[in-house]
């Protein structure tokens, strides 16, 4: 009697503590709190691809850094005033004027960019009001102002053409229509008062039709 007395407490002795060691069922099963780590990584990972988008020149025509050329245009205008003794008058000053604007408004016509994504027809205005404008006008005002000054000649103004094409080509960071498209302003409006109606003319379609090359060869 007394061994099965002892092993039935035995038995009783396991069997609470099997109990002891079994989770409690519930009805209901709480949610595992997301660490901070864990959030902070969601949010970097979505902040870095909302980056990459923005900054994808294959995306979006208007580049961040292009406000940086309303600066070098004035760079390029104390030079060329400086080598030659002369400053712009009239239709050249209001040009550059413009021109220096225009590039300084770049961020303005970026968020516009971002917020007409969707419509690709609007972003095309954006980056020819954006870029288009403000090289042609300044093409204009460079190529008015050697023609009116004696003392500012075109192999002064062409080396500040070719320099603010290479800044123009860096600032846009691989957007190649949009390289085209400021290319062909600022060349053509230089050729406003330096070269003929057909040369203008021919260098307009090159450059129209380069530009709806590149586009159709876009994977966008």
């Amino acid at each position: 009697m007394k061994g099965e007395g002892d092993r039935r407490q035995g038995i009783s002795a396991a069997s609470g503590a099997v109990r002891r060691l079994a989770p409690a069922k519930s009805g209901k099963t709480k949610a595992k709190p997301i660490s901070k780590t864990k959030l902070a990584g969601a949010s970097s990972r979505k902040l870095a691809a909302s980056s990459q988008w923005v900054d994808d020149p294959l995306h979006f025509h208007v580049s961040p850094h292009w406000l940086l050329f309303a600066p070098c245009i004035v760079a390029a205008l104390l030079y060329l005033a400086l080598t030659s003794w002369s400053l712009p008058s009239g239709i050249s000053a209001i040009m550059a004027l413009s021109a220096i604007v225009l590039a300084a408004c770049s961020r303005l016509f970026l968020k516009l960019e971002r917020k007409l994504q969707a419509e690709r027809r609007y972003g095309y205005a954006v980056m020819f009001a954006a870029i288009g404008l403000p090289t042609f006008f300044l093409g204009i005002a460079l190529s008015r102002w050697t023609f009116d000054q004696e003392t500012l000649g075109w192999d002064m103004t062409v080396p500040a053409l070719a320099m603010l094409s290479l800044v123009a080509a860096t600032l846009l960071n691989g957007r190649l229509i949009s390289l085209v498209v400021a290319m062909l302003g600022m060349w053509a409006g230089a050729s406003v008062f330096g070269s003929t109606t057909a040369s203008l003319l021919a260098l307009l379609f090159c450059g129209l039709g380069g530009s709806l090359h590149i586009d159709h060869a876009s994977p966008i």
